[in-house]
């Protein structure tokens, strides 16, 4: 290298060549394996420090080289970070929520998953305020100074789960960006963030039987048989809403219901149906003492196809969740208990059925349709004892008022 200007000059380094430009600055290439000249991401100086940094950089290309990288990799690399340009953090994410597959089970994200992580990062105290930021801008100060906005900035007790869901979803996209060499790290490195929760305790005690009965006088029979089925069979609100008249076995003893399917409201779009949560069906076995109320909705309420909907609205399509509420509502104030959710119900089966002498794990959990993948969960396994557990159930201390 030389401090004239005056005239362009280029040589052969020890790796690589230098040559330098009208401007005056030099510019650093080499030849990769495949044949293609790799410039350095920028010009160079006439200066001491400029000439040492262009060696560096040389040197670095020529150890890469030399381990084996340095060919068709590096080419792609450099094709997607330029591809990412421009690009903002809303429109990577709008591709990323249409195209994300869970590693897990090889599923595109669902319906209801779908509408949240849009809701995520669409809400202001979500990811909105990064949704205009370039990708490839996004650093660990941005993202602290925003989580430190959301995370504070609205005094609600949901406040910290929903800053915590909106980091893991921002961590999850830039982690996908990584992957796709967009960007060259993952910039959320919060301790904690993604499992950051409001710290309130909810001191709210599970529905007793005297409880459930009290609700359950104060709602209609339509309402009262949607409640049993929830209570007795732990079934989603999603689930539950979807059953349809071929769903439900009522030639045996007991009442099978097979849960094949889910329903999610999604705004814009209306009902969407879909599989279960799990991605899985399940035989649920209701209590002998219900079938009789079983069989007289299906008379009153349910069509004769059996496509028809065994809870369906006044017009025949799905029960909306609000309408669901209204009823819920005035009849756990009824009941004295303002503070159930219909969810809750879940949580009454859940304990109901583990009080069952001899009941498994793995039983309970396939009943509730819950997954794991604890190692010692994998030796476990359902046993075909659901009619025998179901009538123990049914044996239960106070179940009956339930019936």
């Amino acid at each position: 290298m030389t401090t004239q200007k005056t005239r362009r000059k280029k040589g052969r380094a020890q790796f690589g060549y230098t040559r330098q430009l009208p401007s005056g600055r030099w510019q650093a290439s080499y030849v990769d394996k495949a044949g293609v000249r790799r410039n350095a991401p920028r010009t160079f100086g006439d200066t001491e420090a400029d000439r040492n940094e262009m060696r560096l950089w040389l040197a670095a290309k020529e150890l890469s080289f030399l381990s084996g990288d340095g060919s068709q990799h590096d080419a792609d690399r450099e094709q997607a970070v330029r591809r990412g340009k421009g690009v903002t953090l809303g429109q990577y994410a709008e591709g990323w929520i249409d195209n994300r597959i869970i590693p897990r089970t090889g599923s595109k994200l669902s319906p209801r998953t779908r509408a949240e992580y849009r809701r995520l990062l669409e809400a202001e105290n979500g990811l909105q305020p990064l949704a205009g930021h370039r990708l490839q801008g996004i650093t660990k100060q941005t993202v602290r100074d925003w989580f430190s906005v959301v995370a504070g900035a609205f005094k609600r007790s949901s406040n910290a789960t929903q800053a915590a869901r909106a980091y893991s979803l921002l961590k999850a996209i830039l982690g996908t960006a990584v992957e796709e060499d967009l960007v060259p790290f993952n910039p959320c490195s919060i301790r904690g963030a993604g499992n950051m929760s409001s710290n309130i305790k909810k001191d709210r005690s599970l529905a007793s039987i005297d409880e459930l009965t009290a609700i359950l006088e104060n709602l209609n029979d339509y309402y009262q048989t949607l409640v049993r089925v929830a209570a007795l069979g732990g079934l989603r609100w999603g689930e539950i809403t979807a059953l349809k008249r071929k769903d439900l076995d009522i030639s045996g003893e007991l009442v099978v219901v097979n849960v094949r399917r889910g329903v999610t409201y999604l705004p814009g779009e209306g009902f969407v149906e879909g599989p279960t949560k799990n991605k899985e069906t399940r035989e649920v076995h209701l209590p002998a003492g219900l079938k009789g109320r079983v069989i007289d909705h299906l008379e009153k309420y349910v069509g004769p196809d059996k496509e028809a909907l065994v809870f369906p609205s006044t017009s025949g399509g799905y029960l909306a969740e609000s309408t669901m509420s209204r009823h819920w509502y005035r009849a756990r104030e009824g009941a004295g208990r303002s503070d159930l959710t219909f969810h809750d119900l879940r949580h009454f089966a859940a304990t109901l059925y583990g009080m069952v002498p001899g009941v498994t794990e793995k039983e309970l959990l396939s009943r509730i349709g819950h997954k794991s993948r604890e190692a010692s969960w994998i030796y476990q396994h359902t046993t075909g004892r659901e009619v025998e557990m179901t009538e123990r159930m049914e044996k239960l201390p106070g179940v009956d008022k339930l019936l």
